[in-house]
C-alpha cells in the first residue's frame, strides 16, 4: 500500500483566481454573453471617454467582463483602445484585457479585479 506525506501540499502549479476569471470570461465571449460597447463610428476622443464610462459602470455593477468593439477600420481606433486599456492595466483599473475571440482584430475582451 502506497504511503502519503502526513501534511499533503498541492503542486505549484496551481489555477490561480486571475487565470479563473479570463476563462470565463473568454467563455462569455465565446456565447455572446457579455455586456458590450460598440465604438462604431466614434472619433477616438468620443470612444476613449465612452469606454472609460463604461468601465467603470460595469467595474462597479459585480461584472466580471466587458467586451468593447472598436472595429477593424483603419486600425487608428484599435491602437486608441488598446493604448487606452494597457494604461487602466497599469494602473490596476482593470485586470486584463484581450482580444476577443468572436471578433477577431474587431473587440477586446476586458477583465475586471473582483
Amino acid at each position: 500500500m502506497r504511503k502519503f506525506p502526513e501534511k499533503f501540499t498541492a503542486p505549484n502549479n496551481q489555477i490561480g483566481e486571475n487565470k479563473i476569471r479570463r476563462t470565463a470570461a473568454e467563455i462569455k465571449d465565446m456565447s455572446g454573453n457579455l455586456p458590450t460597447l460598440d465604438l462604431h463610428g466614434k472619433n477616438i476622443s468620443e470612444a476613449e471617454q465612452l469606454t472609460l464610462n463604461s468601465i467603470y459602470m460595469w467595474a462597479n455593477s459585480d461584472e466580471i467582463s466587458c467586451l468593447i468593439i472598436h472595429g477593424k477600420g483603419t486600425g487608428v481606433l484599435d491602437k486608441a483602445i488598446t493604448n487606452l486599456l494597457t494604461d487602466l492595466k497599469n494602473s490596476k483599473i482593470i485586470e486584463d484585457f484581450f482580444p476577443s475571440s468572436k471578433y477577431p482584430g474587431a473587440a477586446k475582451v476586458v477583465v475586471f479585479f473582483t
